[in-house]
């Protein structure tokens, strides 16, 4: 979408993306109803659209808050004056210097961890650099990738370290990914609900213990679409809508 638009299919530069705009539009407007109807905010993940143009649609509000799967996205929407950015991916400290950097431009800009030694390095830095990054703890709810189980006693611990005054911790996140492999709707049913429930129940724990939390982030587009009920969710991160888009080349 950058550039002039062509006049003619023929005289677009390839490889070019055709998008139908309608369905997009659509489409979006159907989830941002599903997740109204629920009761949750929705952040579209912009992993497939990554365009500026095609997140307007996408987005809740003017300054509604998005996903990504990259810094590299997270850097070009940040630029294009999106606040609110979630980095839906646990950091490597590597990366912590530029995750910073982004939230000058980007004040609402957050980040994954789920793992002890992270959340260290995160809160150590932050601490060094006075810079207050936002913070989710990922929880696995059955994909088995990424994410700490809600009965492994280090979530807790990986918690306290985050609830530190150098650090704002936004609160719990997870994606159920396994949910693109589903067979049919009961089961897409099924893991709607884990998904819900280990991050809700994970959720619960913390704060039993003492460990605040603000936000319960769950989703993707297959759970959203099959989730019954949002009871304990804040939001829902969806993002592969079918928008009829394809690869022109010659």
């Amino acid at each position: 979408m950058r550039g002039e638009t062509p006049a003619t299919l023929a005289s677009a530069a390839t490889p070019a993306l055709v998008l139908d705009r309608g369905k997009l539009k659509t489409n979006c407007d159907r989830m941002k109803s599903r997740c109204r109807a629920l009761g949750v905010r929705l952040r579209p993940h912009m992993k497939t659209l990554k365009s500026i143009d095609a997140a307007r649609y996408a987005l809740d509000a003017p300054d509604g808050g998005i996903a990504v799967a990259t810094l590299n996205e997270a850097e070009y929407f940040a630029q294009r004056g999106l606040p609110d950015i979630q980095y839906a991916v646990c950091i490597s400290p590597d990366k912590l210097p530029r995750a910073a950097d982004i939230l000058h431009r980007a004040p609402g800009f957050s980040l994954f961890v789920d793992c002890l030694q992270v959340a260290q390095r995160v809160v150590e830095f932050c601490r060094s650099r006075r810079a207050p990054l936002r913070v989710w703890l990922e929880i696995d709810s059955g994909e088995h990738r990424t994410g700490v189980d809600p009965e492994d006693p280090s979530m807790l611990e990986i918690a306290r370290v985050l609830n530190d005054p150098a650090v704002k911790f936004e609160g719990l996140a997870t994606h159920a990914g396994h949910s693109y492999r589903a067979s049919g709707p009961e089961q897409l049913r099924n893991v709607a609900e884990r998904e819900r429930l280990m991050v809700t129940i994970a959720a619960e724990k913390l704060r039993a213990a003492g460990v605040p939390v603000r936000g319960v982030s769950a989703g993707s587009t297959p759970t959203a679409v099959h989730l019954a009920s949002a009871q304990g969710l804040t939001e829902i991160r969806a993002g592969v809508n079918r928008c009829d888009a394809r690869l022109f080349s010659r």
